[in-house]
């Protein structure tokens, strides 16, 4: 694994919190992100096998009902042994991605933390068919986090970490801002923070008593944009007294690639999502 360029700790005021959001995503970098179930639209409850090359133990269907009525395909993914106490992720991938990109790697965070992470497919991807409506998003996502409480799979009492991957941090940080209560924290992985109608850097630093506690960010160093993306979303948790964490790595990994190719980031996740257990 390619050792990081460095680590940086830029420590405000916390708030308090209960959830982690993380988001992955770029639709300028299909080449990178897009993965082999992309393509593939099936049901909103169909089965893993009919949408998926391949399903980790522990993932269970998720079919959400939406605020406007709409019928959306997610996931749960859930550990082999229940942890008392830990948190449930809910994460964002990004533009090209599916939920089925994401299975894997949701059952490795599940091991290693004792989280349930909910998924869930963007609009008009995947196994959540209808027209693309980005606006939306947060607000499903929400409904996934409700269906899966709804159906025993996640514990209500729990931190609720957000998580976002590229272009899936728009949604994130939105999401963050609408849970009954704060975020734990949100993880933004290679963050694109702004993207269409959904304006991530705006909400975090206006989000005032729904301001997560902490957030974290990892990316690598020769990513495009995301450096700089990165420093406006540290002024905007500044402002909001929100602590702010983060890795960074060497190279132009993006997305899922960098939790992928980058051993540090992906412990720097694990432990920020572990530390709201």
């Amino acid at each position: 694994m390619t050792q990081p360029r460095n680590r940086r700790t830029n420590r405000g005021v916390a708030l308090m919190g209960g959830g982690l959001v993380l988001g992955i995503g770029l639709a300028a970098l299909v080449s990178t992100c897009t993965g082999s179930d992309a393509a593939r639209s099936v049901a909103a409850d169909a089965s893993f096998a009919d949408q998926c090359d391949s399903v980790p133990d522990g993932a269970h269907r998720l079919t959400v009902t939406a605020g406007d009525g709409a019928r959306l395909g997610g996931a749960v993914g859930r550990a082999s042994s229940e942890q008392t106490g830990s948190p449930v992720v809910v994460l964002r991938h990004g533009a090209s991605h599916t939920l089925c990109d994401w299975l894997d790697r949701s059952a490795a965070i599940s091991q290693e933390t004792g989280a349930d992470v909910v998924l869930l497919d963007r609009r008009s991807q995947g196994s959540s068919p209808g027209d693309a409506d980005l606006s939306r998003d947060p607000s499903d996502a929400l409904s996934a986090l409700d269906a899966a409480t709804q159906a025993d799979l996640v514990d209500p009492a729990t931190a609720v970490v957000v998580m976002g991957s590229s272009m899936g941090n728009a949604s994130a940080f939105t999401l963050a801002a609408q849970l009954p209560r704060p975020a734990c924290v949100v993880v933004g992985v290679s963050p694109v923070p702004v993207t269409g109608p959904l304006d991530g850097v705006a909400t975090l630093a206006s989000s005032g008593p729904r301001s997560p506690e902490r957030v974290h960010l990892t990316w690598a160093t020769d990513d495009g944009k995301v450096p700089a993306h990165v420093a406006t979303l540290r002024r905007a948790a500044d402002s909001a007294g929100v602590t702010v964490t983060t890795t960074e790595v060497d190279g132009d990994a993006h997305a899922r690639a960098v939790l992928d190719q980058h051993e540090d980031a992906q412990r720097s996740v694990v432990e920020a999502i572990s530390a709201c257990s």
